[in-house]
Parts: structure tokens; C-alpha cells; sequence
């Protein structure tokens, strides 16, 4: 028994040593002519910004071109957005997926995915660098480690690198809904 108990302290010293920790990935799809999405930003934008602002989460919002045609977040980057909408396959806003997943628009079901997604293993340590060459041109950089214990086969990975604004705001709000200020927003060029 003692030799069982060493061997599985061991064993999860060695996994803790090559572990790393999994940031869950939060999409959302909106527009700024959506009554209901401005509902939900009531609790969604404080909890996500203090994720993002803590390093809890990595967030993206996409803007589509419903209810409002004319969101201005759509129209500066239709090309990412309309690409993120069809490969979920969203037909309503608000819409959120937490790492890949559609979870219902409620503060319980995002707390609870993404805390859920945290606590899963991550093969993968992505270290992003970032050099500001001039106010309009980024360098990034991306290192990534693979944890030498993980024997996961991959068959079709992809690395997808997304730029956000932070915050987007306006002097009066660009469509129906009322609302002046956005976050996380893939405006111009979301990836690469």
C-alpha cells in the first residue's frame, strides 16, 4: 500500500510539474441593434471584463448584420464575423459559446462553463509576445510548449490568433438598442 500511495504522489507531482493552466475561450455574437442583447449586457459586460482584466478568460465578441444592417462592428470586419457566425451556425443574438460549446445566455450557465472549461488539462502553454512597431501595425509573437506527458493525437489543429478592441465606445449609440460602450470587439481584421 505504501509503495501504491508513493507511486500516485509521484505520479501527480509529475503531472502537476507538466500541467498548464486552460484559460477558457468566451465568443459571444451580438449587434448593436439587439433589445435583448442589451439585457444581458447588464450582467455580462462587468462579469467578463473583470474576467479578462484578471486573466481569467480570453474574450471575443463578433457583431453580426441582424437586427441592425448598419452595426458599425460589423461593417468595419463582416468578413471575420460572418465567418465565426456560420462556423457555429448562429441564428439568434445574443449567442455565447464557451470553448467551442453554445451555453444557454445566463450568468449561471457562463460562470459554470467557463469554470468548467479552467478546470480541464491544457496539452498546450501559449506564450503571446507583442511589439507595437507603429500605432497601426502589431508584431506578434507566439511560443508554444506541449506538456511531454500528453500523448493526445491531433488530426486537424489549427492555431487561430484574434486581435480585439478593448473597449469601443461611441458619443451616442450607433444602433437601437441604447448602448454607447463595447468590449472585446473583433473589429478590423480578427484573425489571421
Amino acid at each position: 500500500m505504501k509503495k501504491f500511495m508513493l507511486l500516485l504522489f509521484v505520479s501527480v507531482l509529475l503531472f502537476e510539474a507538466n500541467a498548464y493552466d486552460k484559460l477558457s475561450l468566451v465568443e459571444r455574437f451580438t449587434n448593436t441593434s439587439c433589445g435583448p442583447c442589451a439585457t444581458v449586457n447588464v450582467w455580462y459586460n462587468p462579469l467578463t471584463d473583470g474576467w479578462v482584466n484578471s486573466g481569467y478568460i480570453s474574450h471575443i465578441v463578433y457583431n453580426v448584420n441582424w437586427p441592425g444592417p448598419n452595426d458599425p462592428m460589423y461593417l468595419l470586419n463582416s468578413v471575420d464575423n460572418m465567418a465565426r457566425r456560420t462556423y457555429y451556425g448562429v441564428n439568434y443574438v445574443p449567442w455565447i459559446d464557451v470553448n467551442g460549446t453554445q451555453i444557454s445566455e445566463t450568468s449561471g450557465a457562463l460562470t459554470t462553463a467557463v469554470a468548467n472549461g479552467n478546470a480541464q488539462f491544457a496539452p498546450f502553454n501559449i506564450v503571446l509576445t507583442q511589439n507595437v512597431l507603429m500605432e497601426s501595425l502589431i508584431e506578434v509573437g507566439v511560443k508554444i510548449i506541449r506538456d511531454p506527458t500528453d500523448v493526445t493525437t491531433f488530426t486537424n489543429t489549427k492555431l487561430r490568433v484574434a486581435l480585439t478592441e478593448k473597449t469601443v465606445s461611441y458619443a451616442s449609440p450607433p444602433g437601437s438598442n441604447g448602448e454607447k460602450d463595447f468590449f472585446s470587439v473583433c473589429s478590423n481584421k480578427c484573425f489571421t
